[in-house]
């Protein structure tokens, strides 16, 4: 990490995320902001509406994150959480073989996916329009 991206990293937290928010609803001249938020957006503005309540007009938050989750121990649940619920992607796959292509029975879906995996391992998709890092 460059030296000047170290020196700023204290103060990239979600608080000041927030307050930057009330700052682009100030410049918009906006009284209250009605807000959308998924995934870390829902931290995001759970963040904003408590430091600004008085600000906040319609919230909707959806795929809730958990505060004391974020974000490597929520990372780390969704190993086991894929794996249980796997097999009914694997069923549904199966039952749409001629959409999907990806097996005609569930254990065929999951051979599949993971000789997918495998070539991507073996061989990183590139996109030629972006630089690719080591």
């Amino acid at each position: 990490m460059f030296r000047a991206q170290r020196s700023v990293l204290p103060y990239l937290t979600t608080a000041n995320t927030a307050r930057d928010m009330d700052q682009i609803r100030i410049a918009l001249g906006e009284p209250k902001i009605s807000y959308f938020g998924f995934s870390y957006g829902t931290y995001l503005g759970a963040v904003y509406s408590t430091l600004f309540p008085a600000r906040t007009d319609r919230v909707l938050l959806d795929s809730s994150v958990g505060p004391r989750l974020v974000w490597r121990d929520q990372f780390r649940g969704f190993g086991p959480a894929n794996e249980l619920r796997f097999p009914d992607f694997e069923k549904f796959a199966a039952a749409h073989h001629d959409t999907y292509a990806l097996g005609a029975t569930p254990d065929a879906v999951r051979a599949t996916y993971f000789r997918f995996g495998g070539e991507a391992r073996r061989a990183p998709a590139r996109r030629p329009d972006r630089q690719q890092f080591p």
